[in-house]
């Protein structure tokens, strides 16, 4: 199954036994965390501090504060972790346990993203106030918000036989990726020409790499988030060239196995599928995704 929603990135670890990883940014906080402690005994000895008072104190506040970035991850970004009548798989993701053992997001308020450097584009058009930086991240920091949803759906469904994990090849919609879509339509909207070109261009290479690869692959393509394909919306160009690709390539039945749906982000998946599901109660959950996937299709692109 393609799902082009995201893009994956490799991710990147100080040190990987069996399931278990730490991250670089975790090896960094870990490193920092313990040379405060050196420091801090070592200049408390001057004041006549008891070293005691610091490691006890340290031994406290760390558990503490991880607690409390956790709880705060959790509390804001409930929609990555619940998951609809599976109160296990929802205590799963809480704690952080996937499939590759414990991974962690919130330890610091930016979860872990890697600069990767400053581009020079031109943004002399955006607000004042306004800070850009371009970044790159892991397949659990990409896929995370809608990702965990979609994960926990076709865990509640294994009549479908999809693992979200190993049997899905994820693809953006453009290579500019932000946390939330409204903030790449404020930057095609206030950015420079220069930026807007790059939006729209990138639509229109990912559109028609993906039709071509789709073409090669025995298996559905997933469009998600449903309301940006429509006319005059942020994704309208990708929608445009992906379908005028799809009808210039010798194989014409690849067409056939696109389908439409709601974003996974705040359930919106589920929730239009189970509606669907409730006017149409003679169908199976398999029978019900491939008709709404159509009925979308044909309101987009027709």
């Amino acid at each position: 199954m393609l799902l082009s929603s995201f893009l994956d990135f490799d991710s990147k670890y100080f040190l990987e036994i069996g399931n278990f990883g730490i991250s670089w940014y975790a090896f960094c906080i870990l490193t920092g965390v313990i040379l405060a402690v050196v420091m801090g005994v070592k200049e408390g000895k001057k004041f006549g501090i008891n070293p005691t008072l610091i490691t006890d104190g340290v031994l406290i506040c760390v558990p503490l504060s991880i607690l409390g970035a956790r709880l705060y991850y959790v509390i804001f970004e409930w929609e990555q972790f619940y998951v609809e009548g599976d109160f296990g798989a929802t205590f799963r993701h809480i704690i952080g346990l996937t499939d590759n053992g414990f991974q962690l997001a919130g330890l610091s308020i930016t979860g872990g993203v890697i600069d990767t450097g400053t581009y020079q584009l031109e943004v002399a058009n955006l607000p004042e106030g306004f800070t850009a930086k371009i970044v790159a991240s892991d397949f659990e920091e990409i896929v995370n918000k809608a990702g965990k949803i979609a994960n926990g759906f076709f865990i509640r469904n294994p009549e479908l036989q999809i693992d979200f994990r190993k049997n899905a090849i994820i693809l953006n919609k453009t290579p500019i990726h932000t946390a939330k879509t409204n903030h790449l339509k404020y930057l095609n909207k206030f950015g420079s020409e220069q930026i807007q070109n790059l939006i729209n261009d990138s639509q229109l290479w990912m559109a028609e790499q993906t039709a071509k690869l789709h073409s090669q692959l025995n298996a559905q393509l997933w469009l998600v988030g449903y309301s940006e394909l429509k006319e005059k919306k942020i994704f309208t160009a990708y929608r445009n060239e992906l379908k005028e690709t799809y009808l210039s390539l010798e194989n014409k039945n690849s067409w056939d196995n696109v389908f439409v749906f709601q974003h996974f982000s705040m359930n919106r998946f589920s929730i239009d599928l189970n509606n669907f599901q409730k006017q149409n109660q003679s169908l199976s959950l398999q029978e019900a995704i491939k008709a709404i996937g159509i009925l979308h299709k044909n309101e987009i692109f027709m």
